[in-house]
């Protein structure tokens, strides 16, 4: 197939989780013997770039196979690719892809922009069954398949060397949490989560054995945090795995009253592909991938710090237990939670609407 793959511009020097998302998801498209057209300022090395010339970009979108159209909160441009005059200049038989990584805006405007161009999009993949729901009753495409986020278990992996600022002990824990930490996000992150743990831990026995880690863009969150907490900043997403080999726990922590129940969190699959022991808040998805590898006693309830508290003492306590949750979630990232997997099962999708 070649794929016209839509509004996806990999950056090589961006750590968010939706770069990394496009960069896996190009790759293994290609290595499983395809071809993929991005847009102009697209850097993946992998993709072929649509020409700027008018005449030749419409040929090649012409004799592209797939029009896939990557999807955050806002409408885009590219989506009105679906309907009409536009759909014309691809050829009305070429099939629509929208990939939803969240749902849209709530605002009025951008949902009825939705449900118009909607009309013409033959495939919506969601990363999450909560979106899929979403654009299946709200925006009305009735061809819904979900396909959760995943990881490399290739890149990330345990016992590669991590990263020499990262202290390692047989009596200390690493307890990591990764993501932005800009003030925008403090309506869905609950850093007062962490901070509390963090400040009951620093002030019991436990003050040097259990140690966070804070890894993301952004300083707003650390003016109040004790000192058993580090911020370590943002990564490239090629050197993450250094970082997560030198981690224990990785931590997943929403505000009950977010959205977190739409999103498919990327840290996740990454956390279990390093042998990770997992902890979170009852995210949706997560919950669901916990009680799959039988570990309900890692999700804590919202905003109860104690519970955290009492979660990672049993975790240090107990390192064998420990060790069996990381290595039983690296089992079902190799088998399931993959990039390669992944992007068997879209694929497989727009073949199948191909073949009709």
């Amino acid at each position: 197939m070649n794929i016209i793959f839509a509004n996806a511009f990999y950056d090589p020097r961006s750590s968010t989780g939706g770069n990394a998302h496009i960069y896996q998801f190009i790759r293994n498209v290609v290595s499983l013997g395809h071809t993929v057209c991005t847009y102009a300022p697209d850097k993946h090395p992998d993709a072929i770039r649509l020409p700027k010339e008018r005449i030749s970009r419409l040929r090649m979108l012409r004799q592209s196979d797939v029009y896939y159209v990557r999807l955050q909160s806002s409408f885009n441009s590219f989506s009105k690719w679906a309907l009409p005059p536009k759909r014309w200049l691809l050829g009305n038989k070429k099939p629509i892809v929208w990939e939803f990584n969240t749902i849209p805006s709530a605002d009025q405007k951008t949902i009825t922009s939705f449900q118009h161009y909607g009309q013409g999009v033959n495939l919506a993949c969601c990363v999450s069954e909560t979106i899929a729901e979403y654009v299946n009753d709200k925006i009305g495409i009735e061809n819904v398949i979900t396909v959760p986020n995943a990881s490399d278990p290739g890149l990330f992996r345990p016992n590669i060397p991590p990263v020499q600022r990262v202290l390692s002990k047989p009596d200390i824990m690493n307890v990591v949490w990764m993501g932005s930490l800009n003030i925008e996000y403090s309506n869905w992150y609950d850093f007062d989560l962490i901070k509390d743990a963090a400040i009951f831990l620093w002030d019991s026995e436990y003050q040097n054995k259990i140690h966070f880690h804070l890894l993301g863009p952004g300083r707003g969150m650390m003016s109040t945090m004790p000192l058993n907490v580090h911020y370590q900043g943002a990564e490239d997403y090629q050197k993450l795995p250094q970082w997560l080999s030198g981690m224990d726990v990785g931590l997943i922590m929403y505000k009950q009253n977010c959205d977190g129940h739409y999103v498919s969190p990327l840290k996740l699959f990454d956390y279990m592909a390093s042998g990770l022991a997992v902890v979170s808040t009852p995210t949706q998805q997560v919950e669901r991938i916990l009680n799959e590898l039988h570990q309900t006693e890692s999700v804590i309830p919202y905003g109860e710090y104690k519970k955290l508290v009492d979660q990672l003492i049993r975790l240090y306590e107990n390192p064998i237990k420990r060790k069996t949750y990381g290595l039983n979630g690296r089992k079902l990232v190799e088998e399931k939670y993959n990039w390669r997997e992944c992007t068997r099962r879209i694929l497989a999708a727009v073949e199948d609407i191909l073949a009709q």
